[in-house]
């Protein structure tokens, strides 16, 4: 096993006793005197993954990106997602992805008329149309669906192709989800970047000393996920 490299600040504190010139092995000074070193590893090894993040919702200023971890030896990830769609990819050092999960949801939603909740798919399209370079949306293209009116956009989305949108419908998730989707449309957009339903895992290799990092990105809603890793 390679072991991670680890990086060392030290922080000097003088105390706030003020020193009378006699004794300078005093406790009272003694004690009030210290040299603190701060370990902390750069790099980790997947099989030291194991955590859960509730409520994390990561912002634009940071790529969307909810959790970054560099990594020193190959193994295999999974990330449960649930209900909202989260991405997972591993990154070399050059940035380039090397494994990838896409956007992705593990559990089902509540809402039995649709496949996709359409406050999650107005979410992601909102990036591809405001922010199309942005990392989180990178090598995303086979996800991105193209439509020749709004209705076919949301018949793609539901499970029931019966089912009419009511005025009276009340589920935020739904009508706030299609209100967005509207909006994008009226301003022109008529491509929109969707999530799938899968588990979700990466596999990687430690190549010729190369390093990793995972990434995760989270740009819908109080996402909770969990990630466990396993070495090679």
């Amino acid at each position: 096993m390679k072991f991670a490299t680890v990086d060392v600040l030290i922080k000097v504190r003088v105390g706030d006793v003020k020193w009378d010139g006699k004794n300078n092995q005093d406790n009272k000074y003694v004690n009030d005197q210290y040299v603190k070193l701060d370990l902390f590893s750069k790099s980790v090894s997947p099989c030291e993954l194991n955590f859960g993040e509730q409520g994390k919702v990561a912002s634009k200023e940071h790529n969307y990106i909810s959790y970054e971890q560099e990594l020193d030896e190959g193994g295999s990830i999974e990330i449960k997602s649930g209900t909202i769609p989260d991405r997972m990819v591993i990154r070399d050092n050059s940035n380039n992805i090397v494994s990838d999960t896409g956007y992705f949801s593990d559990s089902m939603h509540q809402y039995k008329e649709f496949i996709y909740v359409p406050s999650y798919v107005a979410s992601l399209s909102e990036i591809l149309k405001n922010d199309p370079s942005s990392e989180s949306i990178e090598g995303l293209d086979e996800n991105i669906k193209q439509f020749d009116n709004f209705n076919e956009l949301l018949n793609f989305m539901k499970k029931d192709k019966n089912y009419k949108i009511s005025s009276h419908e009340k589920r935020g998730e739904i009508i706030n989800g299609i209100k967005k989707l509207k909006e994008l449309w009226d301003s022109g957009q008529r491509e929109f970047l969707f999530y799938t339903l899968k588990k979700g895992n990466v596999d990687f290799q430690n190549q010729n000393g190369k390093n990793y990092k995972v990434v995760v990105y989270s740009p819908i809603g109080k996402t909770g996920y969990s990630v466990k890793g396993n070495c090679d």
